[in-house]
């Protein structure tokens, strides 16, 4: 297994972050993935995760360079639907170097944004003092807290 590679993302210019946050705001997804640490284990693990996904190249391919982050294309199966290109950032140092920047440029995904970081921050702050930890509850909350904001569909506000 090889070791993940921590890239850092670059201080963007104001007319790059004005670009990338409309795309992400309209495009993007922001999330914090759980999933079992390991086959029939009954701990969780949560990891933050940012991506987009266009039909354009080009679009993709500025957004991967200005951010020094690779992109992949995923051919589609239908000869009739284009094929997809995206870029991930799941990596918590990135994921707070990536939101910090875009944030005050976000309508939509705003919020969600605020509580990805919010779970990132707790979590450097964890092992600063610890190594290999759990979760505050604190995290888990923040997590449930962005599913229900990232839920399709129509909501009442009883539910939010």
């Amino acid at each position: 297994m090889s070791a993940r590679i921590l890239r850092d993302i670059p201080a963007l210019d104001r007319d790059s972050l004005l670009y990338i946050a409309g795309l992400f705001d309209g495009e993007g997804c922001i999330r914090i993935c759980r999933s079992k640490k390991h086959k029939g284990d009954d701990k969780w693990c949560y990891t933050p995760d940012v991506k987009i996904v266009l039909t354009h190249e080009k679009a993709i391919a500025f957004i991967a360079e200005k951010l020094a982050r690779p992109y992949w294309h995923r051919a589609h199966q239908r000869s009739n639907c284009k094929d997809g290109y995206g870029l991930q950032i799941s990596d918590v140092r990135g994921v707070i170097a990536f939101i910090e920047q875009i944030a005050p440029f976000l309508i939509v995904k705003k919020e969600a944004a605020e509580t990805v970081l919010r779970f990132c921050r707790s979590r450097t702050q964890q092992r600063k003092t610890k190594y290999n930890i759990g979760y505050t509850e604190e995290e888990i909350t923040l997590s449930s807290t962005l599913s229900i904001l990232n839920r399709k569909g129509l909501h009442s506000e009883a539910v939010i």
